[in-house]
């Protein structure tokens, strides 16, 4: 992820003047490199039968549970139910150094396991902690996961490049994509570095190693095929925000200002683009979408200030802007509420913005020796969980805090044996799940 350069300035709020010199969707070809002719995807078993468990419980999915990022198609990282002021632990256990986010849905929790020799795909009761399954998976070279309609996508990111789906009811593999490496002959080493849903489509990001081109590789969630491909010579946020059906990115382009990018994933046209003269600084970071509005950071080059920026896909203008000290990737997008987690001179700082209008209604410091956020803060409709920085370097424990939206206070918080919180957390039906880098993971409610 690439880190903008910090410049200083100041802007008045509400001013359309400068707005986007785009201000409808541009009519564009479909890129030359999509829609390849491809093989059939290869259906194979696993290499080792599934250790399961006695039957399961059926799978029901759940309205109230989070994916974390790569499986909120908008990126917001909103949990749309309630969870306890005053958590307390139902069960922990040891376990391997978990590879991904704790993904929750169905009464239960996936997780990839590492080791020196082999990863494990895992399936847990969610209320018990109790193995339902594993699985080995047949390779070592493996980037991340989404769990999406009973089924597990795993993409394999080693010498071979291929998305590989298992059945989340007892882990047996379904079929495997055909490796797509072939498909960008022209280019450096890949390696891949985002990886989203957007309805029955999984989308993955590999950058160039060394390099400034990146790549997008939109396969079909029921059965593996390539639907597009294409390359881009510049910086893009490496997860793009999801809504109906077009994928937005953030772009860094040293010759002209940054731009926003949408491309349909069904067809990988270019459905959206904002370009505004007075505007850059987008610098690849990311972005949430949420009700047609995109929210990321940027700079104006009138004064070289950076803000939080609320833009309106529909009329392509500024909705808002926010004027901050220093930058930071982390935005979530509640339902009335956006949160920035800023690195100030100060340190650390958590402010709380009006959605409507984006007007500071609290701000609060951290008391983190760290300015790095690694994950993304999780809003409710009351209340915003923080996932304290690695303390690799310092004597501080590892923290998750819980703070009241209402107030902008700290109402609990929790010290958690580990390092670093491993990829994030997920909720589901009021229960946060956390794994740590020292092989933990915790249920909460």
């Amino acid at each position: 992820m690439l880190i903008a350069t910090i410049l200083s300035g100041c802007i008045s709020g509400g001013d359309d003047e400068g707005e986007a010199t785009t201000t409808a969707p541009p009519t564009t070809a479909a890129p030359t490199t999509s829609a390849p002719t491809t093989a059939a995807p290869t259906t194979a078993a696993p290499t080792q039968p599934p250790t399961t468990a006695p039957p399961t419980p059926a799978y029901v999915r759940s309205e109230c549970s989070t994916l974390f990022m790569n499986q909120d198609s908008g990126n917001t990282r909103y949990y749309d139910c309630e969870i306890s002021e005053n958590p307390q632990e139902v069960w922990s256990q040891d376990i391997g150094l978990p590879l991904n986010y704790i993904l929750t849905d169905y009464g239960r929790a996936f997780y990839i396991e590492a080791s020196p020799t082999e990863h494990t795909l895992i399936c847990l009761d969610v209320e018990s902690g109790e193995l339902y399954w594993k699985t080995t998976l047949p390779f070592l070279g493996y980037y991340d996961m989404i769990l999406y309609d009973e089924k597990l996508y795993v993409f394999k990111d080693g010498d071979e490049k291929t998305l590989i789906c298992y059945d989340a009811h007892d882990g047996s593999m379904l079929w495997a994509s055909e490796d797509i490496t072939g498909l960008f002959s022209g280019i450096g080493s890949l390696m891949a570095n985002g990886m989203n849903r957007g309805d029955d489509r999984i989308l993955i990001t590999l950058g160039e190693m060394g390099g400034e081109r990146n790549v997008i590789c939109v396969f079909d969630a029921n059965n593996g095929e390539v639907l597009w491909h294409k390359t881009v010579d510049y910086h893009i946020s490496s997860s793009p925000a999801i809504e109906d059906g077009v994928a937005y990115f953030t772009t860094l382009l040293w010759d002209e200002n940054d731009k926003i990018i949408g491309y349909d994933i069904d067809t990988g046209t270019t459905s959206y683009v904002y370009s505004n003269p007075n505007v850059s600084g987008f610098n690849g970071r990311q972005l949430a979408v949420s009700d047609g509005k995109i929210y990321t950071q940027g700079q104006r080059m009138d004064d070289y200030e950076t803000y939080a920026f609320c833009i309106s896909t529909t009329s392509n203008t500024i909705v808002w802007q926010h004027e901050v000290d220093r930058w930071g990737e982390n935005i979530t997008v509640g339902d009335e509420h956006v949160f920035l987690a800023i690195y100030e001179m100060r340190g650390q700082i958590i402010t709380c913005l009006d959605k409507s209008n984006g007007r500071e209604i609290w701000s609060m410091p951290l008391d983190f020796s760290s300015n790095v956020l690694r994950n993304f803060p999780i809003a409710t409709p009351d209340k915003l969980v923080v996932f304290g920085p690695p303390q690799y370097e310092t004597d501080e424990p590892l923290r998750v805090l819980i703070i009241d939206i209402a107030s902008g206070e700290e109402i609990w918080r929790k010290v958690l044996d580990g390092n670093d919180i491993a990829r994030g957390a997920s909720f589901y039906e009021g229960k946060i799940l956390i794994g740590t880098d020292q092989g933990k993971i915790y249920c909460f409610e």
